[in-house]
């Protein structure tokens, strides 16, 4: 949920400086070793993060894949055909509705997602303390809330 500050509690210039500095180092060195996961996995970055999405979110809708990694539907169709072809995600018709397709992690996706979810949990818990997780979470939920719509087309 999006919050509003009064002009009172929001960051100064020089904290939303830091801050933004921050947060594009951390942006840096996330596409460095996304760049790496690609390379190893033979993979794009909007594959990758379907993976994961697959891996967080379990079987779904091709039409709600794309809607999770903000994608159109031919766009996400083209995916598919490539993890498809590369062992990693499997169709089934959806047996709710013979319109779509149902999409899942093949045991080859999982062992890509298995080695990309434990390099990502071994590096979020040395820096993150156990008890931090939900806020960052939450932080991260909002941020990416307030991002105007028309931003991210």
């Amino acid at each position: 949920m999006i919050t509003t500050q009064s002009a009172a509690e929001a960051p100064d210039e020089t904290s939303v400086h830091h801050l933004l500095g921050a947060f594009q180092r951390f942006q840096g060195q996330n596409e460095r070793m996304t760049s790496q996961l690609i390379l190893e996995h033979g993979v794009g970055a909007v594959e990758l993060r379907a993976l994961l999405t697959l891996r967080v979110h379990g079987e779904m809708t091709l039409t709600r894949l794309g809607q999770l990694l903000c994608q159109i539907p031919s766009t996400i169709t083209f995916l598919a055909d490539r993890l498809e072809k590369a062992g990693y995600l499997a169709r089934r018709p959806n047996p709710t509705d013979r319109r779509s397709l149902l999409v899942s992690l093949t045991s080859d996706g999982g062992e890509v997602v298995a080695d990309i979810w434990e390099r990502y949990r071994v590096l979020f818990s040395t820096v993150v303390d156990r008890d931090d997780v939900g806020r960052l979470t939450r932080v991260f939920d909002d941020l990416s809330a307030a991002i105007p719509v028309e931003a991210t087309r």
